[in-house]
């Protein structure tokens, strides 16, 4: 036998080197596969076990997560409905407040009592305008708190974020307002025959 191993050719050295290699390596597989075949697929168990903990728990969050969002926008939409309605008494209060202010039996005629309601209907209808519920709440309430003695900064407010259609012709209507409103003067016909128009034309029925 050691006669043949030291009297083989370097071919065949190789060949039987080739032979005993494809040999440890099949044994290795087979050990390999008895030894840690189990373990293998438990591993793999325990990393599909990890990952479908984990996707539980990321819908689980995802879940809490919208029902969070969803109830502050629930709160920012009751805050800002509150805000308005504040917003709309207050001005209603301010309108016939200041129409009343100093007043004596003179400054109640018809002419005076005339722009006070048209004016009412104007404000009422820029309440609407400003208090859409297409435009986003955060806007809405930034309106709401709006100082209802200052009209102005309202309609300059809403036509720089939107454009205000007829927007002239409510300031010309403020204008009218803003004269007579403390009472101490008496509206010419002319004057209340155009707030008339505007609030006809402005604030339809």
């Amino acid at each position: 036998m050691f006669d043949f191993w030291t009297n083989i050719s370097e071919g065949q050295g190789a060949v039987v080197s080739s032979i005993f290699t494809i040999i440890a390596a099949a044994l290795g597989v087979v050990l390999g596969s008895r030894l840690f075949g189990g373990k293998v697929t438990d591993l793999r168990k325990a990393l599909r076990h990890a990952e479908e903990a984990l996707n539980t728990h990321e819908r689980s969050v995802d879940h809490k997560l919208r029902e969070i969002l969803d109830n502050i926008k629930f709160v920012e939409v009751n805050v800002v409905s509150s805000l308005e309605k504040i917003s709309r008494v207050s001005g209603e209060i301010v309108t016939s407040n200041l129409a009343d202010e100093n007043a004596n039996p003179e400054q109640q005629q018809s002419n005076i009592e005339r722009i006070r309601s048209d004016w009412r209907k104007l404000s009422e209808s820029l309440e609407d305008i400003v208090s859409d519920v297409s435009i986003d709440g955060r806007t809405r309430a930034k309106y709401a708190r709006i100082d209802r003695r200052q009209y102005g900064q309202l309609i300059e407010s809403y036509h720089e974020d939107f454009g205000l259609p007829n927007v002239t012709k409510y300031r010309r209507a403020l204008q009218i307002w803003h004269k007579y409103r403390n009472g101490r003067s008496v509206p010419t016909d002319i004057e209340v025959q155009e707030m008339s128009r505007l609030s006809a034309e402005l604030a339809p029925d």
